[in-house]
């Protein structure tokens, strides 16, 4: 069991208070008279980010701490120079009948081939576009620096995953203004029925795996890098795993369908990630988890809402199988 105490922020004094004032009250006295503290369970040893190890890496496999953080993965230099870029290339959007309000993005998302593989792999080069741009122009390869990450932490075999000797697409890039509501993933509790049905009825999210090799993982983590200065755009994950289908069936949406209740995750502990532009950031994706809507400052609000744009994939552990060790896969 872990208690929390929570941090003070530095600010201006508000409208007419004073500046460090309480309003000649203690700060757990009321006019009743003190408040008292309690405590709660939490599946997490710390709230404080954690640098990357090997112990810590699988410990967001694990879901015992809520995020690993690799400042300065990415210099200022390269984050400028690769927005240039990204708003230079074509940016479509995801599936509006499944995520809304509208979110850009550049790349495909298993997810929705999950019945056509041929389709699917046909569209992998394309995909790549604008990494190979990077790469290209630039000489970033963002996802095989991401990948040399996890080999040198974890001391294993890293690859992105593979059917056929075909590989995935992994490094999807968004872009994101009014936020994305509180979602879980996590592909191998999406095995028995397609996707495509969960966005057609109210039936529980399964199928994602199906038939695919991402459906052998036993534990999934995503990565995620913000490229550009923003206003707002927080990221919130919650001690509470996703627990399929129970949770589809009592908390998901009917729209859009990829989100849930948000009591879902009441009386859970939560992690606030603030993100710096460049820096890595990990997470456990099958925790409940969402991202805060950008800040509209009153001088550009004639401007609409400003956009953050981030790149990033899932990893996932696959146990030793037919004469492979144990394997870190990555995908989008």
């Amino acid at each position: 069991m872990l208690a929390y105490q929570t941090e003070a922020m530095e600010s201006k004094s508000f409208f007419n208070l004073p500046e460090a004032t309480l309003l000649g009250a203690q700060e757990d006295g009321t006019f009743f008279g003190p408040r008292q503290k309690h405590s709660f369970d939490t599946h997490w040893s710390t709230l404080q980010e954690q640098a990357m190890s090997k112990e810590s890496l699988f410990d967001l496999f694990a879901g015992k701490i809520p995020v690993i953080r690799q400042p300065s993965f990415l210099s200022p230099e390269e984050c400028t120079k690769m927005v240039e870029i990204l708003k230079s290339h074509k940016i479509g959007i995801y599936d509006i009948n499944h995520v809304w309000p509208r979110v850009g993005c550049v790349g495909i998302a298993q997810t929705d081939y999950v019945h056509n593989k041929e389709e699917y792999f046909a569209k992998v080069k394309e995909a790549f576009s604008l990494h190979d741009r990077w790469r290209d122009e630039l000489g970033i390869d963002v996802v095989e620096r991401v990948m040399q990450s996890l080999k040198s932490a974890s001391g294993m075999l890293v690859r992105r995953a593979r059917e056929d000797e075909r590989d995935y697409f992994a490094g999807v890039v968004r872009g994101i203004d009014t936020g994305i509501q509180i979602h879980a993933d996590y592909a191998p509790f999406l095995l028995l029925s397609p996707v495509s049905d969960l966005r057609r009825d109210n039936e529980p999210q399964t199928g994602e795996g199906n038939g695919w090799e991402i459906g052998r993982i036993v534990a999934q983590m995503s990565w995620n890098i913000l490229l550009n200065p923003i206003a707002g755009g927080d990221t919130f994950i919650f001690d509470r795993q996703w627990q399929a289908p129970k949770d589809d069936l009592a908390w998901r949406k009917a729209f859009p369908k990829y989100a849930y209740d948000p009591r879902i995750v009441e009386g859970h502990a939560l992690k606030v990630i603030k993100p710096t532009p460049g820096d890595l950031y990990w997470i456990n994706p099958r925790n409940f988890h969402e991202v805060r809507g950008c800040d509209i400052s009153r001088d550009s609000a004639d401007q609409g809402v400003p956009t953050r744009y981030t790149v990033s994939s899932f990893v996932g552990f696959v146990p030793a199988h037919n004469g492979e060790p144990d394997t870190i896969i990555l995908w989008s």
